[in-house]
């Protein structure tokens, strides 16, 4: 298969160099309790990653990372000092197979893994002497440290104090007091950190301008204050990924000035609405006041050091062909309501994508064939992992990178409501075709907006099957790439000239014709629509994306009045729906 795989890629880029490209996105998931993870791992360890490599599967059409982990400690089952950990995805020569959503990890994370025996065949080059595993329940398998704050999260858990609580909990669940194997003090690094980062010499941070910006578009920042330092260190940001449970790091290469006041740096493409954290190169910390607001995220792919964007191209002459694996197919629900989706995008953004004829294969692998499918006991996605988008990228050195082959995989086992119309909790399944596709396009997670189709979480019962200014906007920019820019010198993507159906209307038809007042809101919250369309009904949202109120606006008077007495205080997103219309404004709740 590799011989076979590796000659199409060779035949269409001629001239690709060895370079190493990752990208960092989360797709949609369900949350996976702690117990589940640890009575379904055969090993939990807290250790720190030192070293990764990409290797292929046996099959040559799956690339993978193999993560070495130093041990500090075993929760459960027996360890040694170094272990290793597969992670789908990676880069081997010219070649990159990114999972979304899927763990990621970076030398030096540090937290605490839930680990089963690796069932993955690897190709001989990739055997060693240590034990392989793959985290239990994708990306919420691993529980990363922010050592600065004593904290350790995954998307959907935040544990402070983590040698008190997390530690007590994983020993609650095993019944069992962990073994040292090397010697580690969460509490006492911790320590060690907020020292430094509270005295007379640390960094302090007086301005960030401007403050809203787009990720993984070139943006750049400045920071102004005092304490920097001469030589860089780190500038972080709220991980869209997690919704800004973790701060990502910007690229060495994306920090282009820094001094003792002031620093420039390029917004990387994991970068989502929240504060900004500097360190300095003695690891003292400080976190921005400022908010920065990320409009919309563009996929970068790390080509040694260097964030790179993507683009499309005609893959099959001037677009790119999906197939339905067959069992898909014969699905008509599942099969309408991806084509929805799809002509979403395609209506919107004009990506040419188009339905071919019905295929036997099932696997999102590399084989030159787009596949639409649902996962099976042979080939499963990991627990709580509603979908995934496969993507192929591959690079020639040229200015962008280009998509190869995209596979999108659902979850067989997960309640779905294909619509048209929303029903009660189950996962929507255009909502969540959407997203997945969004990632296909090379749009990235974003965080503040809850009725942005990419944010980084989609609740049970949430249908969000439109696409709002931000993601048209995002999109466009690759489409522009994709049909005007010719890389690799290969067949530059048309856009789609089919027909469309939809009347999709954007936010701005109805934002200017809704009034919510008063902002902060003080006991009630009154929403006013002034114009002669029928609203639907209205949600509302915390900071982390959960739904707080539903509200039917059917037939409601002009004035809507909403009691949020009982609200916590604190920012919320309310999400006004009228057909394939939505409005999201925040408000304040005092």
């Amino acid at each position: 298969m590799r011989g076979k795989v590796l000659f199409k890629l060779f035949t269409v880029f001629a001239s690709f160099v060895l370079v190493e490209n990752t990208v960092y996105a989360q797709g949609v998931l369900k949350e996976v309790s702690l117990e589940r993870q640890i009575n379904k791992s055969s090993l939990v360890v807290e250790g720190k990653v030192v070293a990764k490599r990409s290797v292929w599967n046996a099959e040559q059409n799956r690339i993978l990372t193999i993560n070495t982990i130093e041990v500090y400690k075993s929760f459960k089952g027996k360890s040694n000092l170094q272990i290793e950990i597969v992670t789908p995805g990676g880069t081997i020569e010219s070649i990159t197979q990114t999972i979304t959503p899927s763990l990621k990890l970076n030398i030096n994370d540090t937290g605490v893994f839930t680990l089963y025996d690796n069932n993955i065949a690897l190709a001989s080059h990739a055997k060693s002497s240590l034990k392989k595993y793959k985290a239990y329940s994708s990306l919420q398998g691993f529980y990363k440290y922010d050592l600065l704050n004593n904290v350790a999260t995954n998307p959907f858990k935040k544990s402070k104090n983590i040698s008190n609580n997390l530690y007590n909990q994983i020993t609650a669940i095993t019944k069992e007091p962990y073994k040292e194997l090397v010697s580690f003090d969460v509490a006492a690094k911790s320590a060690l950190l907020a020292d430094k980062s509270s005295g007379a010499l640390a960094p302090a941070i007086t301005g960030v301008e401007p403050l809203t910006v787009t990720a993984g578009n070139g943006d750049t920042i400045t920071i102004t204050g005092s304490g920097f330092g001469a030589n860089p260190g780190k500038v972080e940001f709220e991980n869209a990924d997690d919704g800004g449970a973790s701060f990502v790091e910007a690229l060495t290469s994306q920090i282009l000035s820094w001094d003792d006041g002031t620093i420039v740096v390029e917004v990387p493409t994991e970068a989502g609405t929240g504060n900004i954290r500097v360190t300095d190169n003695t690891s003292a910390s400080i976190v921005s006041t400022e908010i920065l607001v990320v409009s919309y995220a563009l996929l970068n792919y790390n080509r040694a050091g260097v964030a790179i964007l993507p683009q499309h191209f005609g893959t099959q002459g001037t677009g790119m062909t999906w197939q339905m694996h067959t069992e898909f197919d014969a699905n008509t629900a599942a099969k309408e309501s991806f084509l929805r989706a799809m002509e979403t995008w395609r209506c919107e953004t004009k990506i040419n994508w188009v339905l071919g004829s019905a295929t036997t294969i099932k696997e999102g692998v590399i084989d030159d064939t787009n596949v639409i499918a649902f996962d099976d006991a042979t080939n499963p996605l990991e627990d709580g992992v509603l979908g995934q988008c496969r993507t192929t990228t591959g690079s020639c050195g040229d200015t962008r990178d280009l998509v190869t082959e995209l596979d999108v995989i659902f979850d067989n086992d997960t309640e779905w409501n294909y619509g048209p119309d929303p029903t009660g909790l189950a996962f929507d399944f255009e909502t969540v075709a959407l997203h997945e596709l969004g990632h296909g396009h090379q749009l990235g997670h974003v965080i503040d907006d809850t009725g942005d189709v990419m944010h980084f979480s989609i609740a049970a019962g949430e249908d969000l099957r439109f696409l709002n200014s931000d993601n048209a906007t995002a999109a466009g920019i690759i489409q522009n790439f994709s049909t005007t820019s010719q890389m690799c010198g290969q067949t530059m993507m048309t856009d789609y000239s089919g027909s469309c159906s939809l009347g999709i209307v954007t936010q701005e038809v109805i934002a200017n014709e809704i009034n919510i007042y008063p902002n902060p809101a003080r006991g009630m919250l009154y929403i006013e629509n002034g114009s002669a369309f029928n609203l639907e009904k209205a949600m509302l949202f915390d900071i982390a994306g959960r739904a707080i109120l539903s509200i039917d606006m059917a037939n409601a008077p002009r004035i809507k009045v909403i009691d949020v007495s009982t609200i916590s205080k604190g920012i919320y997103f309310i999400n006004i729906f009228s057909g394939n219309a939505m409005v999201s404004k925040k408000i304040l709740v005092e």
